[in-house]
C-alpha cells in the first residue's frame, strides 16, 4: 500500500530519517547512493550507531546521463573522493551498475541519484525489509517553466515502478521525502 499521510519535517529530514532507522532497529548497515562531496553523508554519520556500517556509493564523475534542463552528463561532479576518518564508513567508487553488490539488509538508505536509471538500479539491487527507511533527495517538486514536472521522470518514477510495498513517512519543504518499507 502506498499511503501518503507524510508529516512535514521542518528541521533536518536526514536526522529524522536516521533516528527513525535507529528506532525501527532493522539493521545498523546503512548506505548512501550519490555522495558527491560527502555533505549529507557527514550529517547522517552523526547518527550512525557505534556498531554500524555506512556504505557510500558514487562515481564521483557526476551524473551519467541527462537529468533535466541543462543538467547533462557530468552535472554534480565532485572535487574528488571525500575523506572520512571513520572505520565504520566504506566508500565504493564507480557506477552503481558496476559496483552495487551489497547483499546486507539495509536499515537506512539515502538515495541522491537524481536520475531515473540510477535510482532504478539502486532500488532493483538493494536488500530491504519491513521497517527499512529510504530517504530520497530529489523525489518531488523541482524544475521550472517547461521543466516544472521534471521530477516525475526520475527518482519519483523509479519509486512508483518499484514493486515493493511502502508508505510515505515524511517530507520536507524542499524536494526530499522519506518512505518506510511495509
Amino acid at each position: 500500500m502506498r499511503k501518503n499521510n507524510a508529516i512535514v519535517v521542518t528541521d533536518s529530514i536526514r536526522e529524522f530519517a536516521a533516528k527513525r532507522a535507529i528506532t525501527n532497529g532493522v539493521s545498523n548497515v546503512w548506505a548512501e547512493f550519490g555522495v558527491q562531496d560527502g555533505e549529507s553523508a557527514r550529517q547522517i554519520q552523526e547518527f550512525l550507531p557505534l556498531d554500524g556500517k555506512f556504505y557510500l556509493y558514487d562515481s564521483f564523475q557526476g551524473n551519467p546521463g541527462h537529468w533535466y534542463a541543462n543538467k547533462g552528463p557530468g552535472h554534480r561532479r565532485s572535487n574528488g573522493v571525500p575523506v572520512f576518518e571513520d572505520s565504520r564508513i566504506t566508500i565504493i567508487a564507480g557506477w552503481f551498475e558496476d559496483t552495487l553488490t551489497l547483499r546486507d539488509v539495509l536499515g537506512f538508505v539515502h538515495i541522491d541519484c537524481d536520475l531515473y536509471s540510477s535510482t532504478k538500479t539502486v532500488l532493483d539491487r538493494i536488500c530491504v525489509v519491513p521497517g527499512t527507511v529510504i530517504l530520497f533527495d530529489e523525489l518531488w517538486g523541482y524544475g521550472q517553466g517547461p521543466n516544472s514536472e521534471a521530477w516525475k521522470e526520475h527518482e519519483y518514477k523509479a519509486l512508483m515502478e518499484w514493486n515493493t510495498p511502502f508508505k510515505f513517512i515524511a517530507k520536507d519543504s524542499q524536494t526530499r521525502a522519506l518512505i518506510e518499507i511495509q
